[in-house]
């Protein structure tokens, strides 16, 4: 008897077929598997449960999955203002749901409690370059610190925001892209204002969501760092990033991309990425970890300061 699929598994076939659009074949693929997803992922397999039915023009399906999600106590923001989800933004049902939503998203922002953990390097002389990293989905900056304490020696001061959007306690995500945006520049602000630091040796980094928020980020200008470190970038679309790119003012931004090699998403995200930013004058390294799954590969922390010396020469 064959085993069934793992949640990994099921995701990175997911992703396969959406990119091939082949949205009957993931729609069918997630329904099929929603039980191999703890109840932490519940929220975003429904998502991919009504966001294919959109795609399908099954417009009923869609509204019935979204309320179903509601019902289960989920809320998803952005979706009328979603271009996918045009064909039901009239739908009464459609309208009614995003009020919900929208209520949930007030009362989970006027409670929302972000927090910015400052790694200092002792006894280096002022300002100090600046490392701002960006957590992944359903982590902590606690745990993410290990990742990058190994460029305070060098003299880095390093700033780590935890997102206020939680999921479970210490467990935080970036779902909302614009309530993140907002939160993290303003991070970015305090950190600069209550150190002294040189923004001529700014890097931008981040893993997974995160990856891909600090890639928008600088790449649209919300925050212009020198240099950019991205680990398992996930984004929708990299070539979502192209009207940034093309609009960009010139500067000497550099860029260093790390993926893994089995996961085969955020694989090709990162890899159509080092391809777009040399056409658009940004040098980017390229490095891929063999044998891996989504994941930080066990030797980053001790190349890090390599990689920061990269971005920044």
């Amino acid at each position: 008897m064959n085993n069934p699929p793992t949640m990994w598994e099921v995701e990175q076939q997911y992703h396969h077929l959406v990119k091939q659009k082949q949205y009957a074949e993931a729609h069918k693929l997630i329904t099929e598997n929603v039980a191999v997803f703890d109840h932490h992922a519940q929220k975003i397999v429904y998502y991919w449960r009504f966001w294919t039915a959109v795609m399908l023009n099954e417009a009923d399906l869609t509204i019935q999955l979204l309320a179903k999600a509601v019902d289960d106590g989920h809320w998803y923001s952005g979706l009328a203002e979603n271009a996918d989800f045009a064909r039901v933004h009239q739908d009464p049902r459609f309208v009614e749901l995003m009020q919900i939503c929208q209520k949930r998203r007030e009362v989970a922002m006027k409670t929302a409690v972000p927090t910015l953990k400052r790694l200092q390097p002792p006894n280096h002389p002022q300002p100090h370059p600046l490392l701002f990293a960006l957590h992944g989905n359903n982590s902590n900056v606690e745990a993410f610190a290990k990742k990058w304490e190994t460029a305070v020696p060098h003299g880095w001061l390093v700033g780590l925001p935890q997102s206020s959007q939680i999921r479970d306690p210490g467990v935080h995500t970036w779902n909302d892209w614009d309530w993140a945006i907002e939160e993290i520049q303003h991070q970015y602000a305090t950190l600069c204002a209550d150190h002294s630091v040189n923004i001529e040796q700014a890097v931008l980094a981040g893993y997974s969501m995160g990856g891909g928020l600090a890639a928008s980020l600088a790449l649209s200008g919300k925050i212009k760092p020198k240099g950019l470190i991205l680990i398992a970038p996930f984004l929708n679309n990299a070539d979502n990033m192209i009207p940034y790119l093309e609009t960009r003012a010139a500067d000497d931004l550099r860029a260093y991309i790390v993926v893994t090699e089995q996961d085969i998403y955020c694989r090709d995200i990162g890899q159509r990425l080092s391809q777009l930013l040399p056409q658009y004058g940004i040098p980017c390294q390229f490095e891929i970890y063999p044998n891996l799954g989504h994941s930080f590969p066990p030797t980053f922390a001790q190349k890090l300061p390599d990689l920061l010396d990269f971005v920044m020469a």
